[in-house]
This record gives C-alpha cells, structure tokens and sequence, in this order.
C-alpha cells in the first residue's frame, strides 16, 4: 500500500529492532497522511456501495409489494434485509468503540499531562534536595576550617605564651648572673682564664669533631632528602597528568553513554509520535462518519422494515433459517470474544513483566544513585573533610491504572424474545471487547509512564554527571594545592636546618616545648624550679668563695698580663673557627647544586625509561587488539557454520511446509532476520566487551594511582618530620654544649686556684731539687717511659681510627647490599611482565579450550580446589620467608659484628648471602610463575564478564525494539479490528495478524529470558561491588593502622638517634678531659725539666768558685803579705762552707720530695692505666650501642619492606579472588548461555513440528468441512431440484389457466427473467457467506491451536523461572562463602597486624632497658673519673704548695735572690708563652685537615715569637767567662739591659697581636648583632606564619601588577609580613617603582628559595 508519490528525504529514523518492521513505519509524516487519505476515499466508495445496495433493496422491496408473487421473494428479502441489519450492528458497534477510544484518549492524554507534572515535581524536589547537600557540605567544611583556624590560633597562643615565660625565665636568670658576676667579675676574670685556655681548647677540639661529623650527616640527609622529594615531585606530575588523561577518556566514555541513549529517547518519541498522528487521522475518518445521519435515519428505518417483515413471515422454514443465522453471528461473537480475552491475557502478562522491569529499573536507580553517593564520600575523604551526608533515598513511584470503562449498548425493544436473548449475550460480548481495549490502552499508559521515567533517569543521570565533573575537578585542585603547600613547607625546613647551628638558647627550648605534651611542659618547669634553687644555693657559695679570695687578687693582677696574652690567641682560634664555618657552608652550597645537577639528570633518566615503557605498553597493545581480532575471527566462523546448519533445517521445514501450507513460509523469513539480527548483536557485544575491558582498566589504573599518590604524601610527611626532629636533636646538642661550657667554666675556676697554688709550691722546691741529680735521670727515665705510654695512646687512638674506617667500610657493604636488593626487586619486576605477557597466551589457549562447556565445569572445579591449595602453598610459603628474614637478620648482625673483628670473615659472609638472594630469587621465580597462572585465569574471566557486558547492552537494545514493536503490533491490531467492514479485507488482514501474532510471541519469549538474564547478572554485578567497596574501605583502614605504627617505629628510632647522639658527646669530652690531663702531665714534666737544668747551672757556678778559692790559696802562701786579705779570705771560705752545707741539706730534702714524686707519679700512671681501660670500656659499651642502633635501623627498614611486601601480597590475592570469581560466573554465564542456544533450537525444531501437525489438522478440517459443504450442496440441489419440479407443475397449471391471456404471458416472462437474476445474485451471495462462514471455522480451529500454544509456552516459562530462582539460590550461596573467606582473610591479616605490633613493642623495650643500663654505666664511668682527676688535682696542689715554701726559705740570700728572680721571670714568661705555643700548635693541628692554608696570624713572621724563656737563656757572643766581683760590672748591667729590651719587644709584639684581635672581636660582634636581628625577624615572621593565604595572594599582586603607585603601596604590608631588612626593603622599593637591578642581585631574593617547577618563578 506504498505511495509512489512519497519523499525519501523525509522518512522517519528506523527502529532498532531492524528487518521486522510494517511497511507503514517505514513511512514518512507525509506519506502517512497521503495513505490516510486514500484510506478514508476508499471508505467513502465504500459507503457509496453500500447505499447503491440499499436502493437496490428498497427497489427489490417495492417490487415485491407490488408482485407479491411467490414465497421464495420474501424469504430472500428477509435474508437480505437480516444482512444489512447485522452491518448496521456492527457499524454502531464499530461507531461506539470510536467514541469510546476518543474518551480514552482523552483520559490518557490528561493521565500523560498529571504524570508530567509529578515528575516535575518530583524533579524539583531533587534538585532542592541535592541543593541543600550541596549546601550542608559547604556549611561542614567551613566549620571544619574554622574549627581548624581557631586551633591553629590557640596553639600559637600557646606558643607565644611559653616564649614568654622562657623569656621571663631567662631574663631572671640572667639578672641573677648579672648580680652574681658584678661581685666576682674581677675575681674570675684573674682565677678562671688560665684553666679556660685548656678546657677550650678541648671544646674547640670536641665541637669541630662534632660539626665535622655532623656537617656531613647534614650534607648525607640533605643530599638524599633533596633526591627523594624531586623524584616524588616528578612521580607526582606524572601520575597527575596521567590521572587527568584517564579522566578525561572517562568522560568521553560516559558523555558518549549519554548521547547513546539519547538517541533512542528521541527515537522512542518519533515512534510514539507517529502513532499518536494515526490515531488522529482514525479519529477523523471517525467523525466523517459521524457527519452522516441521515444514513443512520435510513438504518433505523431499514430496522423497522426488517421487523415489519419479519412479522409478516409465517412460513417454518424462514424462521429456522433465521435462528441458523443468529446462532452463526453468536459463534462468531463468541470466537472474536475469545480472539479478544486471548488478547487480554497477553497484554495482562505484558503488563506484569513491564511492571517488574520498572520496579528492576527503580532498583537498578536507586544502586547507581547509592555507587555515585559512594563516590561522592570517597572524593570528600581524599580532601580530609570529616562531615558525613544524609543518605537520601527516593521512594519508587507506583503507578496504578484507572477502572475500566462500561458503556452500555444499543438495546432494541421492537425484536423477538429469542433474539433478545442473542442479542443480550452479543452485549456482554461486546462489553468484554472494549474492556479488553480499554486494559489495552491502560497497558500503553504504562508505557508511557516507562517512557516518561527512562527520561527523568536520563535527566538525573546528567546531573549527577555533572557534579561528578566538578568533584574531580576540585579533588585535582586540592591535590594540586597540598603539593604546593607541601614543596613549600620543604623550602622553609632546609632554610631552617641551615641557620640551627646559629640559632639561640631560646629558639631551641621553644622548638622542643612546641612539639611536647602539656604533662612534659610541667614535669620541665618543675625541674626549671629545681634548676633555679640550686642556681641561688651556687650563688651564695660563690659569695662566701669571693670572701675568701679577695686577699689572693694582689697574686692574680700578675697573672692577669698572661691571660691577655691568652685571650688574644683565643681570638685568633675564634676567627679561624669562623672561616672555617665560611668554607663549611660554601662547600654545602656547591653540594647543593652538585645534587641539582645530579637530580637534573635523574628527571631525564627517568622521562627516558617512561618514555620506552610506553613504547613497549603500545607494543602490548597492538598484539592484545590482534589476539582479539583473531579470537573475534573465530566467533565468526563459529556463528557461520551455525548459520549453515540453521539454514540448512530451514530449507527442511520449508520443503515439507510448502506441501502442506504457503503461511509456514513466513517462519523461515524469520528466522532468517533473527540470524541476521543475532550476528550484529554479536559484532555489537564484542564491541561493547572491548570498551568495558578498556574502562575496567582505566578505572584500576586510577585506583592504583591514586594510592600511590596518598603513599607520596604519607613519605613527605614522613620526611617533615625527620626534618623536625633533626632540628629538635640539634637543638637539644646545642644545649648539652652549653651545660657543658658552664660545667667546664666552673672547672676551670678550681683549676685555675690548684694551679697557682702549686706554682708556689713548685717554686719553693727549686732549691731543693739542685742537690739530687741522679735521682732526676731516674725521673727523666721515667718520663721516657711515660712518653713511650704517650706514643702507645697514639697507637691506640690510630688503631680507634682504622676500627671507624673499618665501620665506614661496613656501612659502604651494606648500603651495596641494598643496592643489590634494588636491582633483585628490578628484575623482579621485569619477571612479571615476562609473566604478564606469557598469561596472554594462556588466554588464547584457554579461548579454544572454552567450546567444551561440561569439561570446563569439572576444571573450573578442580581449579577451585588447586587455588586453594595455592593459597595455603602461598601461606607456608610466606611464613617460610619470614623465617628466612628472621635468620638473614641474625646473620646480618654476626656479620656486623665479625667484621670488627676481622675483615676476612666479611667475605665468606657475603658470599653466604649472595647464595641465599639466589635461592630467594628462585623462591620469586617459582611464586610468579604462579602468580601468572593466576592471572591468566583472571584475565579469562574479565574478557568473559566483558563479553556478557556487550551481551546485556544487546538485549537492553533488543528489548527497547521489542517494546517498540509491541506498540506497532497493538496498532496494527486496531487497524486490523477496525479494517472488518470488507470480507476480503478482513481475510487478508487476519492472515497478516496472525504472521505478526506468532512473530511477536517468538520475540516476546526471547525477550523474556533475555530479561530474566538480565537481571540474574545485574544482581551479581551490585552483590560484586557492594563486596568490593566494603573490601576497599577494610583495606583503607588497615592502611591507616600500619602507617600509625610505621610512624611510631620512625618516633622510637628518633629517640634512639638523639640518645647516641648525647652519648657520643659524652665519650668526646671524657675524651677531651683525658686529653687535658696528659697535656697537664707533659706540663708538669717540662717544669721539671727546667728546674732540673737551674740545678746544673748553679753547680757549674759553685765549681768555678772553688776553682777561684784554691788560686787565691796558692797566692796566699806565695805572698806572706796578704795574710789579712787571706784571713778575710777564710771567712768567706766558712761562709761559703756553710752554705755548701745548707745546699746539701736542701739536695737531701729535695731527694725526699723527689722520692715522694716518683710514688705519686707511680699512682698516678696506675690511675691512667685505670681510666684507659675505663674509656676502652666505655668505647666498647658506645661500639656495642652503635652496632644495636644499626641492627634496629635495619629491623625498620626490614619491617617497611615486609609490610610493603605483606600489602602487595594482600592486593595481588584480592585481584586473583576477583578474577576467579569473575572467572567462575563468566564460565556459568556461558554456559548457561549455550544451554539456551540449545533450548532455543530444540524448541524451535519442537515449534517446527508442532506448526506441521497444527496445518495437517487444519488441512483435514477442511477437508471435512468442504465434505460437509459438498453434501449440503447435494442436499440443497435436490432440494431446488425438488421446488423446480413443483414450480414446473404450478407453472403448466398456470399455463393451463392462462392460455387465453397473451399479454399477461409476456409480463410473466419478463418477471420470470427478473427473478432469474435475482436469484443467481442472491445465489452468489449464498456461495460467498459460506465461503465466509468456512474461513472463519478455520480461523477458530487455528485459534484453539494458538491457545493450545500459548499453555505450552507458558509452562516452558514458569519452568524457565523456576531454574532461574534456583540458579539466584545458588549463587548467592556462593557470594556468601566467598565472603566468609574474605572475612578469614580479613582476620588473619588483623592477627599478623597485632602480632607485628606486639614485637614492635617488646622490641622498643628491650632497646630501652638496654640504653638505660648504658646510661647508668656510662654516669658511674663519668663519677668515678671526676673523682680520680679531684684527687690528682689535691696532689697537684700539695706538690706545688712544698716548692713554694722550699723557694721562700732560700729567696733570704742576695743571690738566690737574683736566681729567684730570675726564675720566676721565667716562670712567669714560660707558663705564658708555652701556653702561646701550644695554642699555636693546636691552631695547626686543627688545620691540619683543611684543604685552604691560609693563615690570618697578626705576627710578621712566618715562625713564631721566641719565647721569653729562650731569649732568656740564649748566650750572648760578647760575654766573657764569669769574674768573682762583689760589685756589679758593667757587662752585668749590659745583660740585664739586653734582656729588659728584649723583653719590651715581646711586650710590643704581644700588644699588636691584641690590637689585631680586638679588631677581629669587633667585626665578629657586628655580625653577631646583625645575624641576632635576623634571628628576630624570623621570630616575627612565623607569627604571620598562620596567614600563608594572605601572604600568598599579596605577593602574587605585587608580581602581576605593573611597576607603580599600586606597587609601592603593597610595600608596607610585604613588610610587616616578612620582617624585611633595610637592604631588602630599599631594594623592593627599587622594583616598585620599575628601577631593575644588576644581574647579580637578579639571582638572590626570596625567589631563590623556590623550586624550578613552580609556577611563581
């Protein structure tokens, strides 16, 4: 029924559903109304035929009024008239049906119209819902930032107030020194510089060790800390882009989801709309109807007429003939009710299956809604916002259909009572008939309703898509903003790392106050308090020892000279410390940027190799795409050959139903378009498996990624606070350094009165010490000996140098070891690609494999059993390698502490462990061989759940068509019910509908199990993800948990660090105390020395005068004269006599002091010995500390790497347990998939076979029903035959009686030919109502066949559903064990947590209760040395104390008083430039090391100043041989003359020494003062710490805006910001106002401290 006449260009998208579609749907707008028209013209011909009858009739009837010739006439007429009046039934039937289907139209119009005002309500309560969300979360975070803003507040108040208070603190404290040293500032001043000397000295020693050692960790850390964070910067950026790429595709994916289905919205609604243009040209040819009626005037009349005759009617015959008719109108009323309750039924099916599949889809809604709220808590807790959101939950709307129309129907009061009783039950027929198009027309208001829904999901789905958008969006930010803040906060920490060394007492205490408890605060003011009393207890000592001392401050004024002479050397060591410092830092700088440059290069290396793995992940893919186009390939062929095998049965059925019947015909059309239908469905399913795969890959690639970044972020705070507690542990050293100054100050301040004491004691025994020279080389031997225990203290301290090298060789062993380990785990990796690769080509094998579906079944459950097995395997197997970590770690210890012992052992060790990392190599190997089964498992049951994926969407398409076809056949039907006014236009219609009937059952049972398919995977994917979000939030919390106790564990190894730390410092100043005691000694021994050669001087002196007296005795026996010279002679002989003796009794006392010397010396070398083996112990007991430091470090870095390995373990088991299970319901999904392949050709053979008997029993009905017609016909022509002779009879009477009328003859035979005609047409009509009346049999009997066929199918559905309810039971038994196994996989992790905690513990305490045995040991070693030195110094003290006495006794003679003088000249002069000496060696020895040379000493000569002493005692080439004179000579004079010149010259070098030290002292003050400001403004600074955002936004508008008024007035707040110096300040007005600077000032700034990939610089 085309039009030739219609526009291509104008036709209507196709439905889906693809070659089963009417020709009227192929149709444009156009075409449609043009059919429409020529539809209502063949209508109207038609009504113009049938008034031509009804003239006809009226004609017949006038002229049988006015014949009234025969009997037969009348019947024939009352025939006729019977005829017409059933058509004027069933047009007023057909006429109130329209009227009917117009007010149901307007009912489900108005039903339409509220159903769109509720959704829109229902929309705008959404909407406001999500809006109030939206607000309640904004609302949270703001509290939660205030609340965080005001804690911040309160801990700065905090800080503040305890900077304060330590202020307060140490002002009082210093007021109270200040006090103290007012009063004894003269006094210490003399006592205390002389024993400062040495003690500084040994800090100095002490201190550059310390910044030796400790300027090398910092530049280890520094230099690590930097590689560490550019590398997780860059690890950052590149997981960031990745992160927005795989975002981006995403949204593509889901936009294109979006377009998809709304493509088939708008394809729906063109559908509907052309529906709704047929029905409105219906509804016109309806009321062009109605436009007539006149006609229905003129029925109403034929009616009566009809009534009239048959009134008229006697005759018995007529009246059967018409209960005959009536009762074959009331069977065909009957066959069309039950045509229509048959229709009923169907359509109340329809209606329950398309109310499940909304309540599915309500459910499937609210799911999704739920996943997305999910989503939405897990983007809020990645920006660590605590606020939790209602849970808003849309109650389904139930849609319930209205009551069903009764209308009531024409009854005629004028009829029989027999046919009102037909009549009445044609009634109730008809009244059943617009019940069932009424449920019909309710069915198509449900799917409106369905309509109407899928249209709002698609509106909320479009929503949620865009807040999605946004979250990701802002989450990016976020992250985005934590790294800047982050790089930021690493910026100000290495600022801060550099300036600790110069920070001051109050800065430090603050650090350590801000990171302690408010308990510790408290316990640390007590002691304060308790510092403080025993501060005054010191002070009020200290005012009695000033009491005592005042009368000694005459003896130290002379002392005070030397000490001048000390302080300036000190200066010089002062300024060479400080250039040393300058050198320190400028070697860090240039590391600094070494590490830039190696960080550089790192970057590039690293930018390579991803460059090169993304060539190989490429590679990958195309082989991956070109398995799956083979696999695809083979699909094919598969399908084909089934397509072969169908046609080819096809072909069968149709050769045998062409026999039979031309309607079989039509079946294997069908099955044709659903073979073609099924192979795009195919190619459609594949194509939508390999976009799921691509998305499932993408969404763990974003997983796994953003745990790596939450795992970057957790070690930059890790390293924030290794940062902070390295500030805090040079902060407590820096305090320990000061305690330990102010201790050694006090020392000094004894020593300093010991020692001058013991000058005056030595002094005293000069004189005696002349008289015993043998004695003294025994004591010089001595002090060889003692010289050689000096040398053996060398070689000891050389064999402690070697032992640390040894040390430093172990660390470079171990940190190899590591490396190694590095590269393991490399290859490691390399091996699971290899592994990755080779599970790829198990997939294609397990593809073959997959065609054998009960094989499988049986593998699948033997692989179950062998993945278990695995599991356990892979249980004892990571048991057995922490057992093997365990014993790697004792053997790492043994080897530690084998290496200090001997060096050959280390070999065999690593040997040993290079066999044992071969062996865990293996281990690996055989693991990830596997691992990879498992994963190719894995991989086979993604690729299935892919395949099912496409399938759904497949059958989602296919049941959108099959609903869209659903609503073409209703139309169709009506068009069919209504097309009933032309017999052969019914006869053809209803073949028509009867093909569509059996097409569209066949497509709704495919719809139906596709559906019932549909929702069995539906239900397992929500069951899989619920599980799998409830796994991922288990594992996020166990995360949490391990990160706390790796927190804890790096906390304790602090603590360990900082506790070696201070006893390092111990041992360097027992070290140095030891030190100081033997330079003490060596002292004490060049005195000795001096003295020794005094005595050998005044021997020789008393030999030349005995000499001279035995001359002057010769002379006196040769001249007699002289006897009274003689005599005076003599008397001077007895003088001297008498002196000689009093020097003999002196030698004699001094032989007894040197006899107690040599005892003392004696003890106290037994008291060295002592205190050596004590500092070997103690150095031991340190080794021993060290080594159990190094071994904890290790179980740290053991136990990370565990826990790591413990995580990829968990992860990798979870992946395979999904796998499988995917695995396992693919491998169902397929089978059961086959087993309805195999249900659906045995049901379509049995369809086959049943349509065969069905046409054969057809066939012999009317076979049966022509034999019937045959012998009626018979019947009937022997019956006319019969009449013909009765009427040839009456005609011959007639004749008989007529013979004499001619005209009348011709009349008659004119009568005669019209009844002929008459009769021949009323003849045709006979044989065509028995030709209707047998077409419609036929169609009853196929009608109960269809019925019969309708029982079976719904048995088989029934059946259908009850496997598939207990296939659900099943498979939720399943996810229920798999659950509980997830469940003992969750407790044992917890388990092996607490277990791993609890050895933590124990490990901690242990560690403790060493490092407290170590202290107490290390503290008695301390006492009893302090001890021991107060004893000696007593010793000291009385030795010095006899020598004194001794000199005072012999200073009473003229000249032991010049020698006296003499000596203390050179004492005096000796203790201070020997002190000058060995300050310059020790200046020397320090500088030893340095790789610059330079000197900044203030004397002219390279070699130093003779000390007075050598001045002194070097001899004079002009002196002659000593002459006996009582007088002084002139060359007496001339000696005491050369020596006081010489020494006002030393005098004179010495005072320009302290000029240029004083010049020094100045230049370091100002820089002291200077960087005190500096420290100052650092203090304001971290108060305008907490308003970063505001400091943040000024300086990026000073950066943007131009140079200028707005500039400059942005330069105050940058100021009180910053705490800018003048320099700084005058340099940012200079850019203000647009001035640039010199290249050199463009590098330093504050832009200098940020990093190369900012976005500032």
């Amino acid at each position: 029924m085309e039009d030739p006449g219609g526009t291509g260009g104008e036709s209507a998208a196709p439905s889906p559903a693809g070659a089963a579609k009417s020709k009227l749907d192929t149709l444009s707008k156009d075409d449609l109304i043009k059919f429409a028209k020529k539809q209502m013209a063949a209508m109207q011909k038609m009504k113009s035929r049938c008034a031509d009858l009804e003239k006809e009739v009226e004609s017949f009837k006038q002229q049988s009024k006015i014949s009234n010739s025969s009997p037969d006439d009348s019947t024939l007429i009352q025939e006729l008239t019977e005829r017409m009046d059933a058509l004027l039934l069933e047009k007023a039937e057909t006429q109130q049906s329209l009227t009917l289907s117009r007010k149901d139209l307007e009912r489900t119009k108005q039903q339409a119209k509220d159903d769109l005002a509720v959704l829109q309500g229902q929309l705008d309560h959404l909407i406001e819902d999500h809006q109030r969300q939206i607000k309640t979360l904004e609302s949270s975070i703001e509290e939660s930032n205030n609340k965080h803003q005001e804690e911040v507040t309160y801990f700065q108040k905090l800080l503040k107030e305890r900077e304060e208070s330590d202020r307060e603190r140490e002002r009082e404290r210093e007021r109270q020194a200040e006090h103290a040293s007012a009063k004894e500032s003269a006094e210490e001043v003399r006592c205390c510089l002389e024993v400062q000397l040495q003690t500084i000295r040994a800090e100095l020693e002490a201190i550059q060790e310390i910044k030796s050692q400790e300027t090398a960790e910092l530049q280890e850390s520094h230099q690590r800390e930097l590689t560490e964070a550019q590398q997780e910067v860059e690890n950052l950026r590149e997981e960031l882009a990745q992160k927005s790429l795989q975002h981006e595709e995403e949204m593509r994916a889901l936009e294109e989801d979006f377009e998809i289905e709304r493509e088939r919205l708008l394809l729906l609604h063109e559908e509907l709309t052309e529906q709704l243009a047929l029905k409105d040209s219906y509804l016109q040819d309806v009321q062009e109807e109605d436009e007539e009626p006149a006609r229905g005037s003129g029925i109403a009349k034929m009616l009566e007429l009809s009534g009239l005759s048959q009134g008229d009617s006697s005759h018995g015959d007529g009246e059967e003939t018409e209960t005959g008719r009536l009762r074959a109108a009331l069977e065909d009323l009957q066959a069309q009710n039950t045509m229509l309750q048959d229709e009923l039924t169907l359509l109340s099916n329809v209606k329950i299956e398309l109310e499940a599949e909304l309540e599915r889809a309500k459910e499937e809604f609210q799911m999704e809604r739920e996943e997305l709220e999910f989503k939405i808590n897990e983007l809020q807790m990645g920006r660590e916002s605590p606020p939790t959101d209602p849970v808003v939950t849309l109650d389904p709307d139930q849609e319930e259909g209205q009551g069903d129309t009764k209308e009531s129907a024409v009854n005629p009061e004028e009829q029989q009572k027999l046919n009102q009783k037909l009549r009445d039950q044609c009634e109730a027929l008809t009244r059943d008939r617009d019940s069932a198009q009424a449920e019909c027309q309710h069915m198509r208001d449900i799917l409106q309703g369905v309509e109407t829904e899928l249209g709002e999901k698609t509106k909320d789905f479009v929503l949620q898509y865009r807040a999605m958008k946004e979250q990701g969006a802002n989450t990016v930010r976020e992250l985005q903003d934590k790294l800047e803040q982050l790089s930021h906060e690493r910026d100000g920490l290495l600022v801060r790392l550099k300036e600790v060394t110069e920070e001051e007492n109050t800065r430090t205490e603050n650090m350590t106050d801000q990171k302690l408890m408010p308990e510790g605060s408290r316990s640390e003011d007590q002691k304060l308090q308790a510092s403080v009393d025993e501060q005054t207890t010191l002070a009020c000592e200290l005012k009695q020892s000033v009491e005592e001392l005042t009368p000694q401050n005459e003896e130290i004024l002379s002392q005070m000279q030397m000490n001048e002479k000390m302080i300036k050397d000190l200066k010089e060591m002062v300024n060479t410390l400080t250039e040393e410092r300058d050198k320190i830092r400028s070697l860090l700088q240039m590391r600094e940027e070494e590490t830039q440059k190696l960080n550089d290069e790192r970057a590039k290396e690293f930018e390579r190799l991803l460059e090169e793995k993304e060539k190989e992940a490429v590679l990958l893919r195309g082989e991956k795409e070109k398995e799956l186009k083979g696999l695809k390939k083979e699909k094919e062929d598969e399908l084909q050959h089934l397509k072969k095998e169908r046609e080819k049965i096809e072909e069968l059925l149709k050769e045998e139903l062409e026999r039979r019947q031309e309607t079989v015909s039509a079946l294997g059309l069908t099955i044709k378009e659903l073979s073609t239908e099924n192979a795009d469905l195919h190619q459609k399913l594949e194509e939508a498996s390999s976009g799921l795969a691509k998305a499932q890959e993408e969404r763990e690639l974003l997983g796994s990624k953003l745990a790596a970044l939450e795992v970057q972020l957790e070690q930059e705070t890790s390293e924030k606070h290794h940062l902070e507690v390295k500030l805090n542990s040079v902060a407590e050293e820096a305090e320990q350094v000061r305690t330990t100054i102010r201790a050694l100050e006090g020392n000094q301040n004894e020593v300093v009165k010991n020692c001058t004491e013991k000058a005056e004691e030595l002094r005293a025994r000069v004189d005696e010490l002349e008289k015993e020279r043998d004695l003294l080389r025994s004591s010089l031997e001595e002090a060889q000996g003692e010289r050689r225990i000096e040398e053996a203290q060398k070689e000891l301290q050389a064999h402690i140098k070697d032992l640390e090298q040894e040390r430093n060789m172990l660390r470079n062993n171990l940190e190899e070891v590591v490396k190694d380990t590095e590269g393991l785990q490399k290859d490691l990796l390399d091996m699971k690609s290899v592994s990755e690769k080779i599970s790829e080509e198990n997939q294609k094998l397990q593809a073959q494999i997959s065609l054998m579906t009960e094989e499988k079944e049986e593998k699948e459950k033997g692989e179950m059993e062998t993945m278990e097995k695995e599991r356990r395997e892979y249980r004892e197997q990571l048991t057995e390698k922490d057992s093997l970590i365990s014993q790697l770690r004792s053997e790492m210890a043994a080897l530690q502490e084998s290496a200090a012992q001997s060096a050959s052992s280390e070999e065999n060790v690593a040997n040993e462990t290079t066999k044992k990392i071969g062996s865990l190599e293996k281990e690996n190997k055989e693991k990830d061989e596997k691992m990879n089964k498992i994963k190719a498992v894995a991989v086979k049951a993604k690729k299935e759940l892919d395949i099912s994926k496409k399938e759904v969407a497949t059958l989602k398409e296919e049941v959108e068509s099959l609903k869209a076809e659903r609503e073409k056949v209703n139309s169709s039907m009506k068009d069919i019910i209504h097309g009933a006014e032309g017999y052969k236009n019914l006869q053809i219609d209803y073949d028509r509908q009867t093909e569509q009937l059996d097409k569209e059952r066949e497509k709704v049972e495919a719809a139906e199990r596709q559906i019932a398919e549909l929702t069995k995977r539906l239900s397992s994917a929500v069951t899989q993800k619920e599980t799998l979000s409830s796994e991922k939030e288990d594992l996020l919390a166990c995360m949490d948990t391990i990160r706390s106790t790796v927190r804890q564990l790096e906390a304790q190894n602090q603590e360990l660090q900082r506790q070696s730390a201070s006893l390092d410092k111990d041992l360097l100043a027992e070290r140095a105390m030891k030190e100081q005691k033997i330079k003490d000694l060596s002292s004490a021994m060049k005195e000795v020395e001096e003295l020794t050669g005094q005595l050998r001087k005044q021997q020789r002196e008393s030999q030349q005068t005995a000499q001279e007296l035995e001359q002057l005795r010769k002379e006196a026996q040769q001249n007699s004269l002289l006897d009274m010279e003689m005599a005076d002679y003599e008397r001077l002989v007895k003088e001297l006599n008498a002196k000689l003796s009093e020097r003999d009794e002196c030698a004699e006392e001094l032989k007894t002091q040197i006899n107690t010397f040599t005892q003392k010396e004696d003890t106290l070398k037994q008291e060295i010995e002592v205190l050596k083996s004590q500092l070997d112990q103690g150095e031991e007991k340190t080794s021993k500390m060290k080594q159990l430091l190094v071994k904890t470090k290790k179980d740290l870095a053991d136990a990370k790497k565990q826990e790591s390995s413990l995580m990829m373990l968990q992860a990798s088991l979870k992946g395979e347990l999904e796998a499988n299970q995917q695995q396992l319901e693919s491998s169902k999904i397929e089978v059961c998939e086959l087993m309805a392949e195999c249900h659906r050709l045995q049901e379509q053979l049995r369809s086959a076979l049943e349509q065969q008997q069905r046409t054969s029993s057809s066939l012999q009905q009317r076979i049966n029903s022509l034999q019937q017609e045959r012998d009626a016909a018979k019947a009937e022509f022997v019956a006319t035959t019969g009449e013909f002779e009765s009427y040839k009879v009456r005609v011959h009477n007639v004749l008989k009686q007529q013979k004499s009328k001619t005209t009348a003859q011709s009349e008659g035979d004119s009568g005669k030919l019209e009844r002929e005609q008459l009769s021949s047409q009323v003849e045709q009509l006979m044989s065509r109502l028995a030709e209707s009346q047998q077409r419609l049999q036929s169609s009853a009997a196929e009608l109960q066949q269809l019925q019969t066929e309708h029982d079976t199918l719904l048995e088989r559905h029934n059946k259908i559903l009850q496997e598939t309810v207990s296939k659900e039971a099943e498979l939720r038994e399943r996810i229920l064990s798999v659950q509980s196994e997830n469940v003992a996989l969750r407790s044992d992790l917890s388990q092996a947590q607490a277990d791993l905690s609890s050895q933590v513990e124990t490990q901690r305490q242990t560690y403790r209760e060493q490092l407290r045995k170590l202290q107490d040991d290390h503290r008695t070693t301390v006492e009893t040395l302090q001890s021991q030195l107060t004893r000696v110094e007593e010793q000291l003290f009385n030795l010095q104390s006899q020598s004194s006495v001794v000199l005072v006794q012999s200073s009473r003679k003229p000249l032991a008083s010049d020698l006296q003088r003499r000596n203390t000249d050179v004492n005096q002069a000796g203790l201070g430039l020997v002190a000058i000496h060995d300050l310059q060696s020790m200046a020397r020895e320090e500088g030893e090391g340095m790789e610059t040379t330079e000197s900044e000493s203030p004397s002219p000569a390279l070699t130093p100043l003779p000390s007075l002493e050598q001045l002194l005692t070097s001899p004079d080439p002009k002196q002659e041989p000593f002459v006996w004179t009582v007088e002084p000579t002139k060359e007496e004079l001339s000696q005491k003359l050369t020596t006081a010149t010489r020494s006002m010259e030393h005098m004179n070098g010495l005072l320009h020494e302290t000029e240029a030290t004083n010049a020094v002292l100045m230049e370091q003050i100002t820089l002291l003062k200077s960087e005190v400001r500096r420290l100052e403004r650092n203090q304001e600074r971290e108060k305008s710490g907490a308003n970063l955002e505001y400091l943040k936004n000024v300086l990026l508008q000073f950066i943007f805006l131009r140079s200028g008024s707005e500039r400059q007035a942005l330069l105050p707040v940058i100021h009180t910001m910053l705490q800018l110096s003048p320099e700084e300040k005058s340099k940012l007005a200079a850019i203000a106002q647009g001035e640039e600077e010199g290249s050199g000032s463009r590098g330093s700034g504050w832009t200098s401290y940020l990093h190369s990939w900012s976005g500032i610089r």
